[in-house]
C-alpha cells in the first residue's frame, strides 16, 4: 500500500455501528403488534397506530394538521376499557429513548382523563404491561 493510500486509510472514520433492528423502535413495536395479535385475536383490531410520525411536505402537514394530527400522541392504542381505565395508551422508546416535551404534555393530557399510558422499551416490558392491564377483562 503506498503511503497517501494508508494515511487515507488511517484517517478514515471507523464506520458506526448500526443497532440490530430489533432494538430500534419500530422493531420493538412490530414485535409488540405481532406478539398481541397472537395472543389476543379478540382484541386484534382494538391495537393499532396512528401514523403521525411521517415525513410529509409543508402542504402535506398542514392539511394533516387540518385534519386532527397532534403532536405527541402514543405510539399504540388499545382501546379496551379496564376497571381503572378508558384505554392503553403505550410509548414505544429504545434503551436510551427519551419522551420529547410534546409527548409528555400529551401523557399528562390522557392522564387526566383516566387513560393509562405507559412507556415500554421492550417486548417483555409491553408483554407485562398488556398482561397487568386485561387481567380485569379477560
Amino acid at each position: 500500500m503506498n503511503e497517501q493510500a494508508q494515511a487515507k486509510s488511517e484517517s478514515a472514520k471507523p464506520t458506526k455501528q448500526r443497532k440490530p433492528y430489533a432494538y430500534t423502535e419500530s422493531g420493538i413495536q412490530q414485535a409488540c403488534v405481532r406478539w398481541f395479535r397472537l395472543q389476543y385475536p379478540i382484541f386484534d383490531k382494538l391495537l393499532f397506530h396512528i401514523p403521525n410520525e411521517r415525513l410529509v411536505t409543508a402542504h402535506q402537514g398542514k392539511r394533516m394538521n387540518d385534519e386532527g394530527r397532534v403532536s405527541g400522541v402514543a405510539d399504540l392504542f388499545l382501546l379496551v376499557p379496564s376497571n381503572e381505565y378508558h384505554a392503553l395508551l403505550i410509548e414505544v422508546k429504545t434503551e436510551k429513548g427519551r419522551q420529547n416535551p410534546n409527548q409528555k404534555e400529551w401523557q399528562k393530557a390522557v392522564e387526566r382523563m383516566s387513560y393509562k399510558y405507559v412507556i415500554i422499551r421492550s417486548l417483555s416490558e409491553f408483554q407485562t404491561q398488556i398482561k397487568e392491564y386485561l387481567r380485569p377483562t379477560v
